[in-house]
């Protein structure tokens, strides 16, 4: 234990000579020594189980855009050691660790925002890991609305990346309920993803889309214009799924839907075909 603390403190004192802060100021003395021992610990681990090494600070950002340097750190806090800084155009963010365990613990870390300029009433994060080759990767977005007085709402949409398969998982979540809806489609772009997610915000308090989810593969399709689409949407109530539609390469190949008959009674209906998809689209609309 003794000889990995003077480990770490020999990558500390290394990394100050070569400017690894460089473009980034603290609020403090306080808060600059707290930051420097717990990031050179990191990137200690990183080098140590991993083979990574990080050369600057700022490397760790170079995939948000959003963020402007310099930056000035006011502090740390909690059990994830959260960093907290201001860049250069007075917005305020956040980054931190994730507090897991698994493979890729030490590799991701979380960049946060809450009730930004760039966004308000929005708590926002972006997880990235980090390469052998010391690129970033996107794997995940988190998005929770917030109400006015600045707390949370009780919903959550979570974007999450599959790069190998170069596809992208949607899923909304919320706290006082079980319900769940999960859309998986091709990775688009950020603009779709934003459009989506303010789709699926306006839409949240209409009970009937967990019912039958076809509305929302019309709006995707619309937005989106591929016959040749591959998209699975499919919700859950108390870990039940109640509606779903499977789209592979542009045939509809499942949907199911729930028809509610009376308080004490509904009908799940299950069809599997292989349907192109805009005769499935032009057949329903007639219904």
């Amino acid at each position: 234990m003794k000889f990995r603390e003077e480990r770490v403190e020999l990558l500390r004192i290394r990394l100050e000579k070569n400017n690894f802060y460089e473009d980034i100021i603290f609020k403090d003395e306080i808060v600059c020594k707290k930051v420097k021992k717990i990031v050179a610990k990191w990137m200690a681990y990183l080098k140590e189980y991993r083979q990574i090494e990080v050369e600057k600070f700022r490397d760790l950002f170079y995939e948000l855009d959003e963020v402007i340097f310099p930056i000035k750190i006011k502090k740390i806090y909690g059990r994830n050691s959260a960093i907290i800084f201001l860049d250069a155009q007075g917005n305020e963010w956040y980054m931190s660790r994730i507090n897991s365990y698994g493979y890729d613990i030490l590799t991701t870390y979380i960049i946060g925002r809450r009730n930004s300029s760039l966004e308000p009433l929005v708590n926002r994060e972006f997880y990235y890991q980090i390469n052998k080759d010391k690129t970033l990767r996107l794997i995940r977005t988190s998005v929770r609305p917030l109400k006015k007085d600045g707390t949370n709402k009780d919903i959550v949409l979570s974007f999450c990346y599959n790069h190998k398969e170069h596809t992208t998982e949607a899923t909304l979540k919320s706290d006082a309920s079980s319900k769940k809806i999960r859309i998986k489609y091709p990775i688009i772009s950020d603009v779709f993803d934003k459009m989506l997610l303010k789709f699926l915000f306006d839409s949240n308090e209409s009970k009937w889309y967990y019912y039958d989810v076809y509305p929302i593969l019309k709006w995707i399709v619309t937005v989106v214009s591929d016959e040749k689409a591959s998209i699975f949407i499919a919700t859950e109530i108390e870990k039940e799924i109640f509606s779903e539609l499977e789209v592979v390469n542009g045939i509809v190949q499942k949907y199911t839907v729930t028809k509610i008959i009376n308080e004490g009674e509904m009908h799940i209906i299950k069809k599997l075909f292989a349907k192109e998809l805009n005769k499935f689209l032009a057949e329903r609309e007639l219904i």
